[in-house]
């Protein structure tokens, strides 16, 4: 499977431009109307460094939901990638914001059904979305989501930390300001939107959640933390079905990794959506 370079533009919102690629679905609609009955996937994306490392494996999955029929849209979100604004202007409030503006753009494109796709925090930032937004969303595919919000952000200060251990006369050593986390400096309304977010008893109103989780080893087992934390998604009703995949993470790698298992199960989930 090779990535498509897709449909590049700026969508303008309220606070500037996003940067987008649109992946329109490859399998031709059988009917003619103006606006196809194909499903359609918007992608979130990582945050910050794993941002960049997910971006091959984001665009190889993006053409293989496309040769399948599905039209898939991925944004930079705002003060990310090539969209307006600095990473430390980023706030959690807008790229929700950005969220509903690039929906909104999807159903203009296609008349099925509206999903989502996330990457790790993005995963958070989905889930956010959904329990506040009235979108409508029929399913949700998690690849290897963030939880804990707090967690996640202590995880990146630890390696923060251990680089500037490691190297303490490089570049940055000593610069490093309070809300500075993993190299990227974050406003402290951003810090405290991500600290604050524990879904695991949110009730999350889709039809279906696709959860992908990645493992180093055979037999593929599921840490305890997120076992408990699947467990409780179960009592509570959410329609979630897990998946693990054995191979590399590649959203943490030193080398740009992909995995054609783990691009295969992205589209299981949509093949009926045609």
């Amino acid at each position: 499977m090779t990535a498509g370079a897709g449909q590049a533009f700026f969508l303008p919102v309220h606070q500037g431009q996003r940067f987008c690629i649109y992946h329109p679905p490859t399998l031709k609609p059988s009917r003619s109307d103006s606006i196809p009955p194909t499903g359609s996937i918007l992608h979130i994306h990582a945050f910050a460094e794993e941002m960049n490392k997910c971006r091959r494996m984001a665009a190889l999955t993006a053409n293989g939901l496309a040769a399948q029929g599905m039209g898939v849209l991925q944004m930079d979100l705002y003060g990310c990638g090539d969209s307006s604004a600095d990473f430390a202007d980023a706030q959690w409030h807008i790229w929700k914001s950005d969220i509903l503006a690039a929906l909104d753009w999807l159903k203009q494109k296609h008349a099925g059904t509206l999903n989502l796709w996330a990457d790790r925090l993005g995963a958070l930032l989905a889930l956010d979305f959904i329990r506040t937004a009235d979108a409508k969303i029929d399913q949700l595919l998690l690849c290897q989501p963030v939880f804990d919000g707090a967690d996640y952000l202590n995880q990146l200060s630890r390696i923060q930390l251990a680089r500037t251990m490691l190297n303490p006369n490089g570049n940055g050593a000593g610069a490093q300001t309070q809300h500075e986390i993993a190299g990227y400096e974050l406003s402290p309304n951003l810090i405290d939107s991500i600290a604050q977010l524990q879904p695991a008893n949110w009730t999350v109103p889709v039809r279906k959640i696709n959860w992908l989780e990645m493992t180093r080893h055979e037999p593929s087992v599921l840490a305890q933390k997120r076992q408990l934390f699947l467990e409780s998604w179960q009592r509570i009703g959410n329609p979630v079905q897990l998946q693990l995949i054995t191979g590399p993470a590649y959203w943490q790698t030193p080398e740009i990794s992909v995995s054609s298992a783990w691009t295969a199960a992205c589209s299981a989930p949509f093949e009926d959506q045609q």
